[in-house]
């Protein structure tokens, strides 16, 4: 019984150190821009496209992303307001002025490596 406790405590601490590990975390991921001005966002704000916003789906909304171009090491933060469909092929999109900040718009795609702020 004693062995069967020692190894559900380690099995529990495990789990909480991979948890808050993967909190920090960054991920590599495709990213692109989208500018849909005056449309209602899944957060219930109106999308600007001149707000630091994204969409994303696996983090809660108003979540504070750091979102670095890996090609040029530009960064940016932005907040989750709006969701992705579920056939996106790519894993962020991003408000007109964040993709802006990152690279020109005519690249369409980019590799970004986001990291959670709060």
């Amino acid at each position: 019984m004693k062995n069967l406790k020692t190894k559900l405590m380690l099995i529990v601490l495990g789990f909480i150190v991979l948890t808050s590990f993967t909190k920090t975390k960054s991920t590599t991921v495709s990213a692109t821009w989208y500018d849909r001005h005056g449309a209602l966002t899944a957060s219930g704000v109106r999308m600007h496209r001149d707000s630091a916003t994204c969409a994303y789906n696996a983090l809660p909304m108003g979540t504070k992303l750091l979102i670095t171009n890996i090609e040029n090491n530009k960064q940016c933060v932005a907040i989750i307001t709006d969701r992705m469909g579920n056939k996106a092929p790519n894993i962020i999109d991003l408000s007109y002025k964040t993709f802006g900040n990152l690279a020109k718009h005519r690249q369409g795609v980019i590799k970004v490596r986001i990291s959670r702020l709060n």
